[in-house]
């Protein structure tokens, strides 16, 4: 009786105790997820993309602010390394990015998926500095971040229009030349920048600039940055150009050409001689949408100086837009509704992909109304989809195929195929332009573009669905299958669909390229 009493004691004592503390971490930490809700939205957004919850979410932002909050000596100046170390902590394996958490997993995807450049380079950027700003506001009772930012709270609002990581401020000076006024930037501070870098991304924020009225931005020495990062990006006012190293290369000691008004970006560059103006490789452009423009239906065009409107495709998300375009001209957002009625209920899983996809113009129909989804996919059909999508077009138009005559449709899409490295022959100079694709040669291609591009393996599968999915792929394609799997590339086919020495259909391949296309732009 003795003992019972002093359990009872005791127990009575720890409610005691237990009511007299602070409120805990969980009861403080759901208003973290209504924070950002109502100020950060697109956070939200972003973490549900491949399948998380609110609860998901929810789990998440406790468990990540317990661990922040249970750090030693944790002060404003140590809170973005502190964060960083739990970011992993909690949704990774180890702290390795390339292995989830199987009850984060939907969400570690979608984390990496959007974030997946800042989880790598180990400093907090963008949407993450936001998310950082609202937890450690709610465990450091913080209004302002490291370095004066207002937090969420403290009068503070998110940046308009494109954002980029790292940016820097750069100097220029105005000069005039036969044509006009350009902006010369300080190649010296330019190349300071570029050493110290970080995710191997240059990006020059400029200021004070008006390309409602034009802006030529004079790219002289640029090339020189190059030496230590493989992408700068110019930030101005709106818009963001990033150029990768042969493109600024092939830009060095050129003028470009920009005006943003009436929601049209006109974007030239000048040059001294009569070369083909098309750029090998293209620039990728991020503007922002209008308020009332609809992504999920539109599409960008490109008119060029014969007055000619061709579609080139985009990705749209958070209220941006981002292209690649490889020619000059006038690039402006429309509409562009197509409606397959061939898509049956057997093709759920990838059916609204298909039909964005011929929003943006990148796949078509066999008519303006059919898709024909079970239908196999030729090679030199494959060839001309994935290097229109990655605006790779500007190869010669000759070919050393025997079977690709240079007056055929495909002739050049093949040719640039061939020499960006995606596509080979079959042996003794014959392509075999109107022989079937198999999923596994997809998915090699595929590879081979996320890697041109620096995107490093994810995530999106887990261990035996790995190995289920690679169990049909020849033992030399294994790695380059893998880096294309592990990045969404089979994302929704059913499982009984994925038999990788199969010729693959018009639905499989659209699904293929959607994926990847959506990982290229982020």
């Amino acid at each position: 009786m003795k003992q019972l009493k002093k359990i009872m004691v005791g127990l009575l004592l720890l409610v005691l105790i237990t009511a007299a503390l602070p409120m805990n971490f969980a009861a403080d930490y759901t208003s973290i997820y209504d924070d950002l809700k109502s100020n950060y939205p697109s956070i939200i957004t972003n973490l549900k993309s491949d399948g998380a919850t609110d609860s998901d979410i929810k789990n998440f932002l406790d468990e990540l602010s317990g661990e922040i909050g249970s750090s030693s000596g944790l002060t404003e100046s140590n809170f973005d390394s502190k964060m960083y170390a739990a970011l992993k902590e909690v949704l990774f394996v180890d702290g390795n990015i390339k292995m989830a958490k199987p009850a984060y997993q939907p969400l570690a995807l979608a984390m990496l998926s959007h974030y997946g450049s800042v989880l790598s380079s180990g400093e907090l950027s963008g949407d993450l500095l936001a998310l950082r700003n609202v937890v450690m506001s709610k465990i450091l009772g913080s209004s302002t971040t490291p370095g004066g930012t207002t937090a969420p709270g403290g009068g503070g609002a998110a940046p308009a229009g494109p954002t980029d990581d790292s940016q820097n401020d750069i100097a220029y000076s105005r000069e005039n030349d036969a044509l006009g006024t350009k902006l010369k930037m300080d190649i010296a501070a330019i190349q300071d920048m570029a050493k110290n870098a970080s995710d191997n991304k240059l990006s020059l924020s400029f200021g004070d600039i008006d390309l409602a009225n034009s802006e030529r931005i004079d790219l002289s020495g640029i090339a020189k940055a190059y030496d230590n990062v493989s992408k700068v990006s110019l930030v101005l006012d709106q818009v963001a150009i990033e150029l990768s190293k042969e493109t600024g290369t092939a830009l060095s000691n050129k003028v470009l050409d920009l005006t943003f008004a009436d929601k049209k970006l006109k974007f030239d560059w000048e040059t001294l001689t009569k070369a083909p103006k098309d750029l090998r490789e293209p620039v990728k452009i991020t503007l922002p949408l209008d308020a009332n423009e609809n992504g999920a239906q539109a599409t960008v065009y490109r008119i060029d100086e014969t007055g000619t409107i061709a579609s080139v495709g985009g990705y749209f998300s958070d209220g941006n837009v981002s292209f690649f375009a490889d020619k000059p001209g006038e690039y402006y957002v429309a509409n562009n509704t197509v409606a397959f009625e061939d898509l049956g209920l057997n093709d759920y899983w990838a059916a609204k992909k298909v039909q964005r996809l011929g929003n943006l113009g990148i796949i078509g129909g066999t008519s303006v109304t059919t898709f024909d989804p079970s239908a196999p996919i030729t090679r030199a059909q494959f060839a001309t989809l994935a290097t229109k999508m990655m605006k790779f077009d500007n190869a010669m138009p000759e070919t050393s195929f025997s079977d690709v005559p240079s007056n055929e449709w495909y002739a050049p899409y093949v040719n640039a195929a061939l020499d960006f490295g995606l596509m080979s022959g079959r042996g003794d100079g014959i392509f075999d332009p109107d022989g079937e694709i198999t999923q596994q040669e997809i998915l090699i291609v595929l590879s081979k573009i996320l890697t041109s591009k620096g995107v490093e393996a994810g995530t999106e599968e887990s261990d035996s669905s790995m190995a289920y999915k690679l169990s049909s792929a020849s033992a030399w394609a294994t790695d380059a299958v893998k880096n294309a799997i592990s990045n969404g590339a089979l994302t929704d086919i059913p499982l009984s669909s994925i038999q990788l020495d199969r010729a693959a259909t018009r639905l499989e391949t659209a699904n293929m390229l959607y994926e990847v296309q959506e990982e290229l732009y982020r």
